[in-house]
């Protein structure tokens, strides 16, 4: 389907299994042909840093997973809303046949869809968000002449101070991304994932055409990064991260990665 992304590849399954030890589970839907026509792909199971760095660990992380695993998804199903409904009873009866606890998961949705009901005899919670979608199938210089007057002066300013932008290539460049991540979102007061999670992202993605980290450099210091997953012509944005030097806001490093990226999505 058009609309799948990263997180219903089995690229994607591979890092979950990889990295929180959770298998995934297949809800599908066929037709008469025995053709899957939409589906959803989740995983079972308790995330291994739940306990990491403890005493209790190993055995914590069996108690849990034997008496209350967890079953979670990022996207999905891909389905229209009636196949999508039938998905989701399925994944009920999943869940009660198997003691599974249905949470952390993302499921985006319009807020007046006729699935809501269905998420929220899941116990899901509403949240309300926005997101900037870009055709990037659109022409290049159609896209810059829609950049405001601010935005272009931003580019030229950075440009003209000597940042440049180049993409992640060895282990040593995805470790001064995580370093200036952990510092970044720490300055904002939020937690930063181990190491080993992004590299088992680099590892199963990155490996398979699926992500790419793009850096932001003024005289080989790296001043912003950031990361972007993308499958089945659709990309996403993550893992933002900035400098926290004064003069680095100055520089406009995080418009000039964004249109790197732009440019780099048509061009793919």
């Amino acid at each position: 389907t058009e609309h799948g992304t990263v997180f219903q590849s089995t690229f994607w399954a591979e890092h979950v299994r990889n990295y929180f030890k959770a298998r995934p589970v297949y809800f599908l839907e066929r037709n008469k042909r025995g053709e899957i026509i939409s589906g959803l792909q989740a995983f079972v199971g308790m995330p291994i840093k739940k306990f990491s760095g403890t005493p209790l660990h190993a055995p914590l992380n069996l108690l849990v997973k034997s008496l209350s695993p967890i079953m979670w998804w990022l996207e999905g199903p891909l389905a229209t809303p009636d196949e999508a409904r039938d998905i989701l009873d399925s994944v009920k009866s999943f869940a009660s046949k198997n003691r599974c606890m249905v949470k952390n998961v993302t499921a985006p949705i319009k807020f007046d869809s006729d699935l809501r009901p269905e998420y929220i005899s899941l116990e899901f919670s509403e949240s309300k968000y926005g997101t900037i979608l870009i055709n990037l199938e659109s022409d290049l210089e159609e896209l810059r002449s829609g950049v405001s007057k601010k935005g272009r002066k931003a580019l030229r300013e950075s440009e003209s101070a000597g940042v440049t932008v180049r993409l992640a290539e060895s282990p040593e460049d995805l470790r001064k991304y995580y370093q200036l991540l952990g510092s970044h979102r720490a300055g904002m007061g939020f937690p930063t994932g181990p190491l080993a999670e992004l590299e088992s992202q680099w590892k199963h993605l990155h490996e398979n055409d699926c992500m790419e980290v793009f850096l932001a450099e003024k005289e080989g210091r790296l001043i912003t990064g950031m990361g972007v997953w993308h499958f089945n012509r659709n990309l996403v944005e993550v893992g933002s991260a900035n400098s926290d030097l004064r003069e680095d806001r100055d520089l406009f490093a995080g418009d000039t990665v964004k249109w790197a990226i732009i440019e780099w999505g048509c061009k793919k």
